[in-house]
């Protein structure tokens, strides 16, 4: 059962009798990273918002470690920062206090990551039996892992299936250094073929003479009849449709016009291929038709009837200018050259970036700036590949958590890495590092293998990192029980049976015993009132913001009723209650921390798989069982 909120809606922040007060306002917290690697982005290491477009984190303490700036209960366990921020939920705080290290995970599927006390790392399908963790590789092998031996455990679903990519027009383009197609290549998709260079280069560092271009991809043809081609090029070009070489004008000359004509039929896509080179003085090369009908007229090729195709296997290369979801990098950039403090995330689908003296991105300096990229790599055959780094200044390269290259000092840097023998299919860790001094900034990421020379790393190979944004959120919680030990269970409760709690929700099914519950919320706190626990008052909190003491004792007929030596006995409707307080937490280590997908976060003494569920030994949990399915993080506490 998930009964969900947006984030912001508040619950109580937690006060005790001799400490400062917390407050619902004050400075926000900053999102840091260290030089020493960047944070694993799946896992919530702080009370994170956003401010300003950005992704800020407060840190907060360990289990072990409490901050002495938490406020609220001893060792600050059921204390928050009194500088919460404004619109965060504060029970959701209060639980990321408690759980700082757990891992977040999926409950989708049973594949999963496992990691063990002894340094082992697995991957595979996750089975729970009796006292152990089995994994199961792809081989079909299954290693049991021992409760014992448990350090952290992770659900990870398979990515959900892609949507239909949108159509790409245009013609794949390979622009060579030299004009016999030699020399260095780059690799993009031109939306049409209508260029006048005058006598500038088409970008750097491809000279403004003697370079080439090879355009390729399929033409459909809107009706079918004879069809006229046309070029206008300075220097030589070469057109050939359907296997058919309409234009041969391969020799150096002024602007030139030519054309060459071919029947085609409506709808069908044809292979299109034009070459040019371009020797010295001015550059222009277009590519026009003339399409069958009444009044035939001559016109750029429009790009709504060329398409790239597939790109053969001898041409490695990308589309540098177009950037598709879910390929690529996940870059950070920071306002420092040593890659810390606050930073702005941006994915690229290729590293391929001349910035000149320009910022990379907005709110980014032209100078004294820092980019870490950060995801997998994927090669689609098992080849030994050569990484290169084009980089204007520093630039570190990490593949599979190997340094391969280190020139991290100013200048223009142009470094390869020792060949790197990869398998076709398999992901590896990418990380990419650079900062800018002063002066121009660049950065180019490229491959090679013995088979084809270098070309920048394609996207297709390339999934970016989940982005700080999007990794580590649980939901902000409406309702829920805190037992004595620090436990969260986001369950309502249905009814009070003697001296047990029962709560709704199919599993676990056991109750809790009323002595082991510190506080009940029945809905969110109210921006104008106060948590009651500042005073460790036990009682009732109403909408109103009055606060009517008393001992807890039960339900009837949809009321709470409260013992007073004072008031007697009374009867307060439900509705109208914010919270219930029974007695203080206490603060105790607990070997273990559990989330839930619910929102639960539980601490835990003793853990027991068994037939793909885990069983809770523990005060005030004796009797749990929650399915695999139902899990997002287990983490053993420092």
């Amino acid at each position: 059962m998930n009964n969900l909120q947006p984030r912001g809606a508040g619950l109580p922040t937690c006060r005790s009798a001799g400490f400062q007060a917390c407050s619902r306002t004050g400075p926000v917290g900053r999102h840091l990273a260290t030089p020493s690697g960047p944070r694993d982005v799946r896992r919530p290491r702080g009370l994170s918002h956003n401010v300003g477009g950005r992704r800020r984190e407060e840190p907060v303490p360990s289990l072990k470690n409490p901050s002495p700036h938490l406020v609220g209960y001893p060792q600050g366990f059921m204390g928050v920062p009194h500088t919460a921020p404004p619109n965060v939920s504060p029970l959701l705080l209060l639980l990321s206090a408690l759980f700082p290290l757990a891992l977040v995970l999926s409950a989708a599927e049973h594949h999963g990551e496992l990691s063990t006390r002894d340094g082992r790392r697995l991957e595979g399908i996750i089975h729970l039996t009796h006292d152990a963790f089995h994994v199961t590789d792809t081989n079909g092998n299954a290693t049991p892992i021992p409760i014992d031996n448990l350090l952290a455990f992770r659900l990870s679903p398979p990515p959900p299936p892609p949507a239909p990519p949108p159509p790409i027009h245009g013609l794949r383009a390979t622009y060579f250094s030299e004009h016999d197609f030699k020399g260095s290549s780059k690799h993009q998709i031109d939306d049409r073929i209508d260029f006048d260079w005058g006598e500038r280069e088409p970008f750097p560092p491809l000279g403004k003479d003697r370079f080439s271009i090879r355009w390729e991809g399929l033409v459909e043809a809107p009706a079918s009849g004879t069809y006229l081609f046309h070029t206008t090029t300075d220097d030589g070009v070469r057109l050939w449709v359907n296997g058919n070489k309409l234009i041969d004008q391969w020799r150096d000359q002024s602007v030139t016009e030519a054309r060459g004509e071919i029947q085609l039929q409506e709808g069908a896509r044809v292979p299109i291929k034009l070459e040019y080179y371009e020797a010295s003085g001015h550059a222009v090369v277009r590519l026009f038709w003339t399409p069958p009908g009444p009044a035939p007229t001559r016109v750029i090729l429009p790009n709504e009837h060329l398409f790239p195709g597939e790109r053969p296997p001898s041409e490695p290369g990308d589309d540098a200018s177009r950037s598709d979801h879910g390929q690529g990098l996940l870059g950070l950039y920071f306002n420092n050259t040593g890659l810390q403090g606050d930073f702005i995330t941006v994915t690229h689908r290729v590293i391929d970036f001349d910035w000149g003296d320009q910022g990379p991105v907005d709110g980014v300096n032209s100078d004294m700036f820092s980019v870490r990229w950060t995801g997998l790599i994927t090669p689609k055959e098992t080849a030994s590949y050569e990484f290169h780094a084009d980089a204007n200044d520093g630039v570190r390269l990490w593949i599979d958590h190997k340094l391969v290259i280190d020139r991290w000092v100013e200048g223009i840097q142009v470094n390869s890495s020792e060949p790197i023998p990869l398998q076709g299919g398999q992901a590896y860790p990418i990380r990419l590092e650079m900062f800018e001094a002063r002066g121009t900034a660049k950065m180019r990421l490229l491959w090679s293998t013995p088979e084809w020379d270098r070309t920048i790393v394609p996207g297709t190979v390339l999934q970016p990192d989940a982005s700080p944004d999007e990794s580590g959120a649980v939901p902000a919680l409406t309702h829920g029980v805190v037992l004595r030990n620090g436990s969260l269970l986001a369950r309502h409760v249905r009814d009070v049976e003697g001296e047990d709690l029962m709560l709704d929700g199919s599993a676990p099914p056991a109750p809790i015993p009323l002595f082991q519950v510190s506080r009940i919320y029945f809905r969110s706190m109210p921006a104008n009132l106060d948590d009651p626990a500042e005073s460790r008052r036990s009682g009732a909190l109403l909408k109103s913001g009055d606060f009517i003491d008393g001992t807890f004792k039960g339900f009837e007929g949809g009321r709470i009723v409260l013992s007073s030596v004072v008031l007697g006995r009374r009867r307060i409707p439900k509705d109208q209650v914010v919270m219930v307080s029974i007695r203080e937490p206490t603060a105790s280590r607990a070997p273990f921390e559990v989330v839930l997908s619910d929102g639960s976060r539980l601490r835990v003494r003793n853990l027991r798989p068994d037939a793909d569920r885990l069983h809770f030994s523990d005060n005030g949990l004796d009797g749990w069982s929650i399915p695999i399915q139902d899990l997002i993080a287990i983490r053993r506490s420092p």
